[in-house]
């Protein structure tokens, strides 16, 4: 309670810091979206930023250049060749607040499978992405965080987190779990 004001709670601060960094702005929007529906009370801060596409190796330097400190989560998409992902690894060995979650083949993947009730796309990304924006979300609209809101309400993600582990993943990491 306030000393000049007795109905006024004090303030609430978040235990810890993280950031959730995804591939570029379209997984920037969905990874807010998420923190919109998962991240109140839950004691951390989830700050979500973004890169500019290019090599798993690119993306993970780009969030520790931007962490400042905190735990890093990187959310990139699996559908480069093996050897980028090695080299990434090499980045990632001298690290100990950087955790990746790859998303295979894509992210557009995981969103096409929430949507058909956990039943993944047997897709490349490249058609999975069209796919995705042909059925469901245009192109132009993917960067709006109000897109991925209308298409994907909680009481869905909360049924969906149990047939697919990429999304109790990410869930998790706005829970504070």
């Amino acid at each position: 309670m306030s000393r000049t004001n007795p109905t006024k709670l004090p303030r609430r601060f978040a235990k810890s810091t993280q950031l959730v960094f995804g591939e570029g702005l379209e997984d920037k929007s969905w990874l807010k979206h998420l923190r919109s529906l998962y991240a109140r009370d839950v004691g951390v801060y989830s700050k979500v930023d973004c890169g500019a596409g290019g090599s798993p190796r690119d993306i993970v330097e780009a969030a520790k250049r931007k962490a400042s400190g905190c735990k890093v989560i990187v959310v990139i998409d699996g559908d480069k060749p093996q050897q980028e992902y090695t080299e990434m690894q090499r980045v990632l060995d001298d690290s100990t607040n950087v955790q990746v979650i790859i998303i295979k083949p894509c992210t557009e993947a995981l969103l096409l499978a929430i949507l058909s009730d956990g039943k993944w796309p047997n897709l490349s990304a490249s058609k999975c992405k069209s796919e995705f924006e042909r059925k469901h979300i245009d192109r132009k609209k993917r960067r709006e965080q109000e897109a991925y809101a209308k298409l994907f309400n909680k009481d869905l993600l909360d049924g969906m987190r149990k047939k697919i582990p990429d999304l109790d993943k990410l869930i998790s990491i706005f829970s504070g779990n």
